[in-house]
C-alpha cells in the first residue's frame, strides 16, 4: 500500500493561492499539512498498526503507516523515530519513501518545531555518516 507520488500539477486547493505566493514557506507548510492530514485518513487504527509492527519489526509499510498515524495523533517524536528506523534499515525502501515522508513532516511542522529540529539532526547523522 505505497503512497502515490505528488503530481506536478497544482492541486485544486493551491490554485486558490496566487501563483506568486505558491512557493512561500507558509503556503508550502500549509500545503504539506493538508497532504499529511489526507494521508492519515487512509491509515488503519493506531493499535492495529502498533500490533503489526510488534509482530514484524521489518514490515516497513506497517511502520510507515504507524508513523503517519502517530503524527495524526500529535505524537511527532514517535513518528520521527519510526521513519528514522526505516531509513536506517533500508534507505531505498519505497523509492526513499521514509526520508521523503520525514521531509514532508518537517515542512508541515515548520523549521523551528522541536520535532523538526531533532528529526533533521537524526536524519542528517544517518545520511551523512
Amino acid at each position: 500500500m505505497s503512497r502515490p507520488a505528488r503530481s506536478s500539477r497544482p492541486s485544486r486547493r493551491s490554485r486558490l493561492v496566487p501563483e506568486a505566493k505558491r512557493n512561500e514557506a507558509a503556503v508550502a507548510a500549509a500545503r504539506a499539512a493538508l497532504e499529511v492530514a489526507e494521508q492519515a485518513k487512509s491509515i488503519g487504527p493506531l493499535a492495529e498498526l502498533e500490533q503489526k509492527v510488534l509482530a514484524d519489526p521489518l514490515d516497513h509499510q506497517a511502520r510507515f503507516d504507524l508513523a503517519v498515524a502517530l503524527n495524526a495523533n500529535g505524537k511527532r517524536e514517535d513518528a520521527v523515530k519510526h521513519l528514522i528506523d526505516i531509513v536506517k534499515r533500508d534507505r531505498k525502501w519505497n523509492d526513499d519513501g521514509a526520508r521523503k515522508q520525514l521531509v514532508q513532516f518537517f515542512e508541515a511542522w515548520g523549521p523551528t518545531d522541536p520535532a523538526t529540529v531533532e528529526g533533521r539532526k537524526r536524519l542528517s547523522s544517518i545520511l551523512f555518516s
